[in-house]
């Protein structure tokens, strides 16, 4: 997914964000261990720093990631995002809780004790294992990349400027989660983008149907949406215009039995389907 807060392409929070989490987890380990084993170093340094460079590894994911969720127009996105800037906010909360407890100040409110500073980090971390199972879980499945395949022949294929036109309104406007699919590589427009497409060159719609190749690429790619531009070869062959047709509904009846309700286009120029001269 496209992120304005990138190295290099590759999105900052993402790559911050198990930092802190592995310190924290690590912290509550280190807890557990000075319980079973007694010894103080784990609860004193070990368990003390590592929660505080989790505290302060999330503080600092936490800028990309405002970052992050500004730039988010999908709904869905941002429910999920929502929730998840909630679980961070309020992890930090509970584990900034538990480490002022550690302190000299913070372990006179508990009389010295250790019983809840421990419980603290307990809870954050049942919390989190709650959430993963009940929210990103099921979230994940649903939000997973839409699958896009660009079908067609020359004007698909090569350059296919089109295509990346179209990946780059879809980036800009906020449609992240998409991607491209196809067996063969795009390549050649100077805008970037996906370039994965299904895009043939000289290939006509009734040779494709003829030779049953749709199904295979399908079978492949997996798209959930077909964007479908063929037939203009059909008629610079002068093929009847009513085999093309034809080729186009089975492309149809083969797109709709693989998937659930995937979107289709198709498309042939007009100056083409209607016998004028092409537009100077």
């Amino acid at each position: 997914m496209a992120s304005p807060a990138s190295i290099a392409g590759h999105p900052v929070h993402p790559m911050i964000i198990p930092f802190p989490i592995a310190l924290w987890i690590f912290s509550l380990v280190a807890d557990l261990i000075y319980l079973w084993r007694g010894n103080s170093v784990w609860r004193d340094y070990i368990a003390f720093y590592t929660l505080l460079g989790g505290i302060i590894g999330a503080a600092v994911a936490a800028v990309p990631g405002f970052i992050d969720w500004l730039s988010l127009k999908d709904p869905d996105v941002v429910k999920i995002a929502n929730w998840h800037a909630r679980l961070n906010v309020i992890a930090l909360l509970i584990f900034a809780a538990s480490f002022y407890l550690r302190t000299r100040s913070g372990s006179a409110l508990v009389n010295g004790g250790y019983t809840i500073p421990i419980g603290l980090s307990v809870i954050v971390a049942a919390l989190v294992a709650v959430f993963a199972f009940a929210v990103i879980g099921p979230a994940a499945s649903a939000t997973a990349p839409v699958r896009i395949m660009p079908l067609g022949d020359s004007i698909t294929g090569g350059p296919g400027c089109w295509r990346a036109l179209l990946w780059d309104r879809l980036q800009r406007t906020g449609f992240t989660n998409i991607d491209f699919v196809g067996t063969l590589p795009g390549g050649g427009c100077s805008v970037a983008h996906d370039g994965d497409n299904e895009g043939h060159g000289s290939y006509q719609a009734t040779g494709i149907a003829n030779q049953n190749q749709l199904p295979g690429w399908l079978a492949a790619t997996h798209p959930d949406i077909v964007l479908m531009h063929l037939g203009t070869n059909d008629v610079w062959n002068s093929i009847c215009t009513t085999s093309a047709n034809v080729s186009l509904s089975l492309y149809f009846l083969n797109i709709r039995s693989r998937r659930r309700l995937p979107t289709s286009l198709a498309k042939t120029p007009r100056w083409m389907s209607d016998g004028e001269s092409p537009p100077p």
